[in-house]
């Protein structure tokens, strides 16, 4: 069954091998990290933050595909008008921008 799906996707398949392998070592290392810090803020619950982490993986993963399949034309036009939307917001952050140790923000 596993192979059907991995058959079935789209796309560079090493780039999903990342961001799988990736994936499921952030839900690995996010339970052992927090596993007491969870104990004691949720009243013995030890897998609130594993939840929580998986509800942020599962909706950032669903993006991914989503966004995985428009067309990559369309991206290159948005980003040809976010450069020359970049310039004026520069230009603004130059001259009215809070300065704060010798940089403009």
């Amino acid at each position: 069954m596993l192979s059907r799906i991995i058959d079935n996707i789209k796309g560079d398949k090493y780039i999903w091998y990342i961001i799988s392998i990736l994936s499921a070592i952030s839900l690995l290392l996010v339970y052992s990290s927090t596993r007491s810090l969870a104990y004691r803020n949720t009243q013995g619950d030890t897998e609130y933050y594993l939840l929580r982490q998986g509800i942020i993986l599962g909706v950032g993963l669903f993006i991914i595909f989503f966004i995985h399949r428009i067309d990559h034309r369309y991206f290159s036009r948005v980003a040809q008008m976010m450069l020359i939307l970049s310039v004026p917001l520069l230009l603004y952050t130059k001259f009215f921008g809070v300065r704060v140790n010798d940089a403009s923000r």
